[in-house]
């Protein structure tokens, strides 16, 4: 399950030095949401993963790929009160972000080519749906002004 759980972090991950994303109230909750959200995905990739293979699996990567370049484009970068995101760098990251994930479309469309192992494929589909989610949920209007012109 572990190679499972680390594709979906990786894939996570990069997608959210990019694109940013809602944070926990403490280290701790951090740790154990992190450590539970991508054990389970692990855990899906592993027993659903090959259910999914092929037309199935193809479908759902357009449906994720597309939710996640519309959160993208429509609320990334998300900044934190702590470290506010200035306009220029608010920019760069959105690039960035949109950079990441022609980045992660390219490997996912290589790799249901390829005939890598839908068990692999789908937890890097989910890790980075659950950072789209991370994106999107985030953006209140009292927590984000100004969500809508990023």
């Amino acid at each position: 399950m572990l190679p499972y759980a680390m594709v979906a972090y990786v894939a996570s991950g990069t997608m959210r030095l990019a694109g940013g994303g809602g944070h926990t109230t403490t280290p701790v909750r951090c740790i154990i949401l992190t450590s539970v959200q991508f054990g389970l995905v692990g855990l899906i990739g592993y027993h659903v993963g090959p259910l999914l293979a092929g037309v199935p699996l193809q479908v759902l990567s357009a449906g994720i790929f597309l939710f996640l370049l519309y959160a993208i484009l429509r609320f990334a970068p998300r900044d934190t009160p702590n470290k506010p995101i200035g306009p220029k760098r608010g920019r760069r990251l959105k690039k960035w972000a949109v950079t990441v994930w022609a980045f992660w479309a390219g490997v996912i469309a290589w790799a249901q080519l390829a005939g890598v192992s839908a068990a692999l494929v789908l937890p890097v589909l989910l890790g980075l749906g659950v950072q789209g989610l991370a994106l999107v949920s985030g953006c209140q209007p009292k927590q984000c002004e100004g969500c809508e012109n990023q």
